[in-house]
């Protein structure tokens, strides 16, 4: 087919414009989070294996964080924090790839490589491209959930129960991972055809989730004061329908106008419903439990950000979900030959189009990337030379007591231009 170098070099060009971009505007200084999940542990840490690894901020087990945190270290110099923002970002070439595995539809697998690419490496979420914290979080939790998934539907004794390892351990990189285990266990029961099959399965599972559960909220310690809060759910009828509503914007997010991301929201919830109804599980299972993972972990943001206004619902560190849901609908859309109720020839056209629009208009948050880079500059420019807390860190005067602790501790050094 002739389209196909032409998609298939659209498709690198995406990618590698992504990581150019990557490179660019990442840098060797903290932000937020990364004061508290990453300088603070580090300077309380005596070994690499120390309890502390598993200890929770705000609602997470950071422990693939912290572990590549220590790696950086081996280097020389401290903890490099663009080495983590590189190894998270590579998380979402992982991400593609294994979409990519996933669909049999021959004739469409350019274009629908090109509408993946188009969605994943769009800058939506842009703050995951240069925050170490939010890089690994985000990018390498929705690997490994893919990951377990693709294993999981190998269905071999050895990819079975790498799935279920891996599982386990998918909570420590981010706590939306707990979904994970659950999510095979459903699917073990929904899709087995034989009795005695699902029920051996199931039982490994049911272990699994149990164990799973228990070493997080119970064995393992927690940081002080940073313990789980009581899952704030409310069951009067207001509540719900608040809860409903901040779900539904959260699946569109990327909209950034209510209205509009709760229509699209509900489009959104409701083509869902149609993959059921179609058995979609039975043709592409890793696409739709993986569908079923990025709408579960949005409700989870709704659950837990829903009084915190818009702007947190909306925050593009989340946009990586909606993005790649944008995909998976594409891909079951095409898988299922939805296409041909539409008697329409050009609809892969002007599918393509859509796609390309949307990532295009993605290229006004080059801006905020810019703001957040020159920020990051003056901010500790500003510190190193007249010892200003103007840190960006909701509490600029911790952030600057734990970074002289670091550079005291040699556990980070300022960059070269900083610190001339």
């Amino acid at each position: 087919m002739h389209e196909r170098p032409a998609l298939l070099t659209l498709s690198l060009a995406v990618a590698i414009l992504f990581y150019a971009l990557v490179v660019f505007f990442s840098q060797n200084i903290p932000q937020q989070d990364d004061y508290d999940s990453i300088l603070y542990y580090l300077l309380n840490s005596s070994t690499v294996l120390n309890s502390a690894l598993f200890d929770v901020h705000v609602s997470h087990r950071l422990a693939l964080t912290r572990l590549l945190a220590e790696a950086t270290t081996l280097l020389g110099h401290g903890v490099d924090f663009r080495l983590l923002v590189y190894s998270g970002s590579l998380c979402l070439l992982g991400v593609v790839f294994l979409l990519f595995r996933t669909i049999r539809q021959r004739e469409d697998r350019a274009l629908l490589l090109a509408l993946i690419c188009l969605s994943a490496f769009s800058l939506y979420h842009w703050s995951n491209m240069a925050w170490a914290t939010a890089a690994v979080q985000n990018y390498a939790s929705l690997f490994a959930a893919l990951a377990c998934f693709y294993l999981f539907n190998q269905k071999t004794l050895a990819t079975t129960t790498s799935a279920v390892l891996l599982g386990l351990a998918v909570p420590y990189i981010s706590s939306n991972g707990l979904l994970v285990l659950p999510i095979l266990l459903c699917w073990s029961a929904w899709s087995s055809g034989h009795l005695s099959a699902a029920t051996k399965t199931s039982l490994v599972l049911v272990s699994s989730n149990l164990f799973s559960f228990c070493l997080y909220f119970l064995l393992l310690p927690t940081d002080t004061g940073k313990a789980f809060d009581p899952l704030p759910i409310n069951a009067e009828l207001p509540a719900l329908i608040r809860l409903v509503r901040a779900y539904l914007v959260i699946c569109a997010g990327y909209l950034h106008f209510e209205p509009l991301a709760l229509f699209a929201g509900t489009f959104i919830n409701g083509y869902f419903l149609l993959l059921v109804r179609r058995r979609y599980y039975t043709r592409n299972p890793v696409v739709f439990f993986f569908f079923s993972y990025l709408m579960l972990s949005m409700l989870l943001i709704a659950l837990f950000r829903q009084d915190l206004g818009i702007r947190q619902l909306i925050a593009s560190r989340y946009q990586v979900y909606t993005q790649l849901i944008n995909a998976l609908i594409a891909i079951s859309f095409l898988e299922l030959g939805l296409d041909r109720w539409l008697l329409w020839q050009g609809f892969r056209k002007m599918l393509l189009a859509f796609f390309c629009s949307i990532y295009l208009a993605s290229f006004y948050y080059l801006g905020n990337l810019n703001s957040e880079k020159n920020r990051l500059e003056s901010g500790i420019a500003d510190w190193r030379n007249s010892g200003s807390a103007s840190l960006y860190h909701p509490d600029p005067r911790r952030a600057s007591e734990l970074l002289s602790r670091s550079i005291d501790a040699a556990v980070y050094q300022l960059p070269a231009d900083i610190s001339q």
